[in-house]
């Protein structure tokens, strides 16, 4: 079976029609995050199953085969903005995949050679959905006011000029590419864990059944373990005539019934009790897939929250720094760059002092009033200067007397008056203008300070902002949400529930085991039962031909036990040898030895062990490479075995794989499978490059998401993915 193309019309993502042509071999899909990756990975499993992955009300991601919870939402937001009351738009998705026709005996096929049987075929698959608009345009983004309007889904092939149409469309997919192997070979990287788990025996044995030609082993096993009870009934029931004691006969006859009857009963609860078992484990590792996600809703909310606050916190300084601006740094603002005009002071000043020269009759450029005439009197009393604190003798410094009489004669009182206040004036002046050039100074190296304060708060809001607006686009490339406030706070639910069902199944084991005790020793008390019958039988010279077909059913029993137990074990060796091939394939490119894997066959545990022989500390990325290197190493062997190939399809197959393996592991898939669909993020330029010279990747196409017309808004309903092929 193999995909040969794809016609997607108003589906999720996609606007309009988009026609994709694929061919065996690997196609690659490369798309930046939000290009609409996963939606191309539901167009497959839509169009095929009716299921869709996406996120569910906890926000974590998971199947939906109810689209009930979406409705309206998987069709194209943009198609839908543009329909009018009471019209109708169509959602739909054609795939046209070739593959042999499956014996199941539909009607329809009956008149089909038997040489049909032994060729491929086209099938045509299609599935749509129509809604209608029940409110007038401005109104169509509300989901309740949209309607379900049609619904189909058809599928047909043709062969010899005639087509036949599948009347049961499900379950003739069924046959073709069946529900057990779906997951393997259509899968979420991100969903790894539910398919392989290193500690996690039941994955590895949920693989090999549902992927796996062993379960035929199990079920030739069980026919002939029936067939030899049924036997055994018979020989029984014809030796009744023989026996030495009738009643002895009766009783063990009797409690053999019982014994059997009582083992149906213990393996049908048994049975039962395996389903509750698996159906356990299925929740547990469903939950387990969403508190994989869950356990770092907490941790990258903290984170969020840390940054937030560091931004609020720095926004609150800055707003501080803005009060101080109003309130001090603008009054002092005002006196900034007075210093430009000391220069102009200083020449009035000089020319005052020059005014003042002129003036005074010593020619002192002091003023008059400096000392006061009070003070003239008491020094020429004194004869002492009490400015400089020097006696004089006014016999000898003759020209100090006189000048201390001339400030103190009647002569210059009316001169002192006049220039009382300019003088006073000039002292001060001189006073302030020191004064106001060392508050210059004060103010500068405080603006400076200020302006400093103001770069260093805003660079802290920056780098806080930018560390939120990094956490955030994080958040939304591994959560695709920007907020998951709300998710981390289900975190506690979920373990919660984990811890009930854990608990669960651990009651549900033990109860299993005391089954299985109860079986084996009901065996037993079988075992003793017929040897006692035998003892009570009679030699009889009339063969019963059931006690010659029992020889031989019972030697095939055990020769099939022993096949099946054979059968597994090299099974396990086959996994085991494989996986380890294409895990060294994959990390060829390293110069570190990745470790040996090793599957524990008691067990079934699988452990990764360094060259000498402990326990490798393994990281993510080898871990997930390992876990798919088992899945492909089954899914190759399955195929091997049977001669039936399926399209490999894998959305994202590890966000923990680096660009070199990435690389390697999609040139190893042609070795692998006939066709191989890998959509991923994770090829940058000089990949794709380097991809579209191998021989093997047969073709690549570019995914973007954008406005469907550039003169829209680039908003989610003017939105849409482009395809483009790019080899």
């Amino acid at each position: 079976m193999y995909i040969k193309k794809i016609t997607i019309n108003n589906f999720q993502s996609f606007h309009g029609e988009h026609i994709v042509e694929l061919s065996k071999g690997v196609n690659i899909f490369h798309g930046k995050n939000d290009s609409g990756k996963s939606k191309l990975f539901n167009v497959f499993n839509w169009g095929f199953f009716n299921r869709i992955y996406g996120r569910d009300q906890e926000g974590v991601k998971d199947w939906h085969s109810d689209l009930d919870s979406y409705g309206v939402k998987v069709c194209n937001h943009y198609a839908l903005s543009n329909i009018d009351i009471n019209e109708t738009i169509k959602m739909g998705v054609e795939i046209v995949f070739s593959s042999k026709i499956p014996r199941n005996g539909v009607v329809e096929k009956s008149s089909l050679p038997n040489k049909a049987y032994e060729q491929e075929v086209d099938y045509y698959l299609k599935r749509s959905i129509s809604f209608k608009l029940n409110a007038e345009k401005e109104f169509s983004n509300q989901i309740d006011n949209w309607s379900l309007h049609d619904e189909e889904f058809d599928l047909y092939f043709k062969f010899g000029g005639t087509t036949f149409f599948i009347e049961d469309p499900n379950l003739e997919i069924g046959f073709i590419f069946p529900f057990e192997i779906r997951d393997y070979m259509w899968f979420q990287g991100e969903a790894i864990e539910d398919l392989v788990a290193f500690k996690d025996s039941n994955k590895l044995r949920e693989a090999i059944n549902k992927i796996s030609y062993y379960p035929v082993y199990e079920k030739l096993s069980d026919l002939m373990e029936d067939a030899v009870n049924m036997i055994d009934d018979h020989i029984i029931k014809k030796n009744r005539k023989n026996q030495r004691d009738s009643n002895t006969y009766n009783t063990i006859s009797s409690n053999i019934s019982d014994v059997k009857r009582r083992l149906a009963q213990k393996e049908e609860l048994k049975k039962e009790l395996k389903e509750k078992i698996d159906s356990t484990n299925k929740e547990i590792n469903k939950i387990k897939s969403k508190v994989r996600t869950v356990t770092e809703y907490p941790k990258y909310f903290e984170i969020e929250t840390t940054n937030e606050a560091k931004l609020n916190s720095a926004l609150e300084s800055t707003e501080k720094l803005d009060y101080d601006r109003k309130e001090y740094i603008i009054k002092q603002w005002m006196m900034k760059g007075v210093d430009n005009y000391k220069a102009d002071l200083d020449k009035i000043l000089e020319d005052y002092e020059a005014k003042l020269k002129s003036e005074s009759p010593s020619n002192n450029p002091l003023p008059l009033l400096v000392p006061g005439e009070e003070w003239v009197n008491k020094m020429i009393a004194d004869g002492m200067c009490h400015v400089c604190e020097r006696s004089y003798d006014k016999d000898v410094d003759v020209a100090v007397h006189e000048a201390l009489l001339r400030r103190s004669s009647n002569a210059n009182v009316e001169k002192d008056e006049k220039s009382k206040q300019l003088n006073y004036f000039y002292a001060a002046l001189l006073e302030k203008s020191e004064e106001v050039i060392s508050l210059n100074n004060v103010i500068n190296h405080g603006i400076i300070d200020f302006n400093n304060k103001v770069v260093e708060k805003w660079n802290a809001v920056t780098e806080a902002r930018e560390a939120l607006r990094s956490i955030r686009k994080k958040i939304q490339d591994k959560f695709g949400a920007s907020s998951i406030a709300n998710e981390a706070k289900n975190a506690t639910q979920l373990f919660n529930k984990l811890e009930v069902l854990q608990e669960n199944l651990l009651q549900e084991q033990r109860r299993l085991n005391q089954f299985e005790n109860t079986i084996s020793n009901l065996n037993r008390d079988l075992l003793s039962y017929k040897k006692e019958l035998s003892n009570n039988t009679l030699p009889s010279n009339v063969k019963i031909k059931e006690v010659t077909y029992q020889k031989y059913f019972n030697f095939l029993k055990d020769s099939l036990n022993n096949l099946k137990d054979e059968a597994f074990t090299s099974l396990l060796d086959d996994i085991q040898k494989k996986a380890n091939d294409l895990y060294k394939d994959y990390l060829s490119h390293r110069s570190t030895d990745g470790g040996e894997l090793i599957i524990d066959k008691n067990t079934l545990e699988l452990s990764n062990f360094t060259n000498d022989g402990s326990v490798r500390d393994s990281n993510q990325s080898n871990e997930d490479i390992a876990k798919i290197s088992v899945i492909n190493a089954i899914l190759t062997l399955n195929a091997e075995k049977t001669g039936i190939h399926f399209p490999f399809i894998t959305d994202a197959p590890s966000s923990s794989f680096d660009m070199e393996t990435t690389i390697a592991y999609t040139s190893a898939l042609p070795k692998l499978f006939n066709q191989c669909i890998i959509i991923s993020k994770d090829f940058d330029d000089k990949s794709i490059d380097s991809l579209k010279k191998s021989k093997d990747i047969k073709s690549i196409f570019n995914l973007k998401y954008g406005p469907v017309k550039h003169h829209l808004e680039n908003i989610q309903e003017n939105s849409a993915t482009t395809i483009k092929k790019i080899k």
